[in-house]
Order: C-alpha cells, then sequence, then structure tokens
C-alpha cells in the first residue's frame, strides 16, 4: 500500500511527517568516519542524535551526529535542496519516518517562493524514484537497509504548506468552522532560518506578484543577538549556534547564569523593523488582507512583534515550526486521496 510522506528540507532544519508521526533535526550533513569508541547510545530511543547513513555510495553523519561527529556542512546556496546535501537530508527524513525495508510512496515537498518556479521540475525529477540507503552505527557497520520507491512528487510553495494546514481538516477537506477566510485574502509570513517568504491567496488563487522572499529569516536576527551578548558580556556566540541559549534565554559564563532578555529584545525588535519595512513595501494594500497567518520556526520569537502591524487580523498559527510539513500532508490526501 502507498503511504503519503510529507518533507519540509529547510535551512534551518528538516521537518518530516506520516502516519502521524514526526521528525525533526538539524539540516547539515558531514562526512563520516568511524568512532572508534562510543558509550552504546546508538541503542537508546533517539536515532535522530545518532544517525550515520550510507546513500548513493557515499557515507555521512547527519543532524546532531554532524554537528558533533564531522565539520558539518550546512549550505544556503539556492540549488542546495536538489544537489547532494538536499538529497541526503531528504533521504535521512524518509528513513527516520519509516524503517520498513521497502516502501512505496507519494511524497509532498516545498521550496521557497523566490526558488519554486525555477526549480520546482528539478525537485521533482531528483525527489521521484527509487532511493537506497544503508543505516550506519558509528563503526561503519551497516545496520539496516531500506529502499523507498518514490511514485509521485507534488512540489509546493513552502508557505502554502501553512495555508492547508490552517484551512484543511485531516482528510483534506475544507475545515467549516475556517472557510470563510479561505475564501478572502490572505497573506502568509513565513519567517524560516534563512528566509522571510510573503505569499498572497486570494479567494482560493495564489497571487504570484504578491509572493517572494528575503534573505531575513532567524538567522540575521540571531546575528544582531551574537552582537548583543558580545557587548554585554565579551563572549562571541556564532548566530547558528544561539537557538539553545534563546529557548534557555540566558547563557553561562564561567559557571555563571547571565540572563539574555535584554539582549533578545533589542536583537528581535531591530530585526522585526527590517522585516516590517519590506512587508510595507511590498504589500503596500495589506490593507486589504482579511487573514495574516505567521508561520515558521521564527515566528516563536518574532510574530508577537509583528501582529500589531495588521490590525488585528494577524495570529501565530498552532505549532508553526511544523505548520508547513504538516499542511503538505493535509495536501497529499486532498491531491491524491
Amino acid at each position: 500500500m502507498q503511504q503519503y510522506y510529507a518533507v519540509d528540507v529547510g535551512f534551518g532544519n528538516v521537518k518530516g511527517i506520516t502516519n502521524g508521526k514526526y521528525c525533526i533535526f538539524p539540516a547539515v550533513i558531514g562526512d563520516f568516519s568511524p568512532v572508534s569508541f562510543t558509550l552504546g547510545k546508538q541503542d537508546q530511543q533517539d536515532p535522530l542524535s545518532y544517525t550515520a547513513i550510507e546513500y548513493n555510495y557515499k557515507r555521512y553523519f547527519v543532524g546532531e551526529a554532524a554537528l558533533k561527529q564531522s565539520d558539518g556542512r550546512n549550505t544556503i546556496d539556492r540549488d542546495r535542496t536538489i544537489l547532494e546535501e538536499g538529497m541526503v537530508l531528504l533521504a535521512t527524513a524518509l528513513s527516520v519516518l519509516s524503517q520498513k525495508r521497502f516502501e512505496d510512496i507519494k511524497l509532498v515537498v516545498g521550496l521557497p517562493e523566490m526558488h519554486y518556479s525555477s526549480m520546482k521540475d528539478e525537485y521533482r525529477n531528483v525527489a521521484e524514484g527509487i532511493h537506497e540507503i544503508n543505516l550506519l552505527n558509528f563503526s561503519g557497520e551497516i545496520v539496516r537497509s531500506l529502499s523507498y520507491n518514490v511514485k509521485e512528487v507534488a512540489v509546493i510553495p513552502q508557505p502554502m504548506g501553512t495555508y492547508f494546514d490552517y484551512f484543511l481538516d485531516s482528510d483534506g477537506n475544507f475545515n467549516n468552522d475556517r472557510k470563510k477566510y479561505a475564501v478572502g485574502n490572505i497573506g502568509i509570513v513565513d519567517i524560516g532560518f534563512n528566509t522571510l517568504d510573503l505569499s498572497r491567496i486570494d479567494a482560493l488563487d495564489p497571487i504570484g506578484k504578491r509572493s517572494t522572499s528575503y534573505p531575513l529569516g532567524m538567522f540575521g536576527a540571531f546575528q544582531e543577538l551574537s552582537n548583543e551578548i558580545y557587548q554585554a558580556f565579551g563572549v562571541e556566540i556564532p548566530p547558528e549556534e544561539l537557538e539553545p541559549f534563546v529557548q534557555r534565554k540566558e547563557i553561562f559564563v564561567f559557571g555563571q547564569r547571565k540572563p539574555i532578555h535584554e539582549q533578545m529584545k533589542t536583537a528581535f525588535t531591530t530585526h522585526c523593523e527590517k522585516i516590517l519595512s519590506r512587508i510595507k513595501s511590498f504589500w503596500p494594500d495589506r490593507w486589504e488582507l482579511t487573514k495574516v497567518l505567521i508561520t515558521g520556526g521564527g515566528s516563536i520569537y518574532l510574530g508577537d512583534y509583528l501582529k500589531e502591524e495588521f490590525k488585528g487580523v494577524a495570529e501565530v498559527v498552532p505549532n508553526p515550526i511544523f505548520a508547513n510539513v504538516n499542511g503538505y500532508l493535509k495536501y497529499a490526501k486532498r491531491l491524491w486521496g
């Protein structure tokens, strides 16, 4: 029986879902080399912390393992999704979501607005077909061999996932409680790690000339925060390593607890002003919007700053980190179900 899979290969994290099972891991790969001694943690319950795979005759650490065991690569090139790095991340998500030895699947994936038109056909072509994956232990031994036959692929603009998640029910039908908004003039503000996507849907029709992307994701906000922390405490933390500290709202300097609430407020306010400037320029007709959905991992930190611009019609969507990929799966059911 064919299964529906949804995978969002972002610049910060990879998210995936099938049959109620979710995965999320850092969008980082690294060259594999055997680890001579381990504490046996690969036998524990969280495979995402210890991921090593063989794909297309090459071996990689992926996600947390790449960050810890190798010089992890996280490219922000436009072509990265359809090249080696992106396909390794996609294959890893498939292997984590289902460890069946062979499975026929149908897959929905997404691209940023600015890359969608030029890359959707190529992404579909490289994602279709058979993906053979060997799961490795850290000694380099093959633990399990998997094969996925991707029979069909649908590629959609990433923010449309949030639209489908918000307005469709779990079977892919329009949610009656929200249908009155679905036929209105909808704006989506999707704050990813490296990109800000702006999308417009008017009476169920995506409006291409009112949809675009900017390099204004959370990486820029974390750059601002990195500078604020350095000025306050003399500590250099690279932007790509800041999120765990942001979640705790503190750092430890030589064992002493240092709250970073004020630094976060300053950095995030500055970055939101840049985002709002782009929104105002690109959507001078934003007064026409009947609903604005703020989504993406960055909305957790920046969403409340942005809502005020839209005079009560904006909301941060539930579960914004997974909203796009949830919507991909609902779209799969609507398309093929």
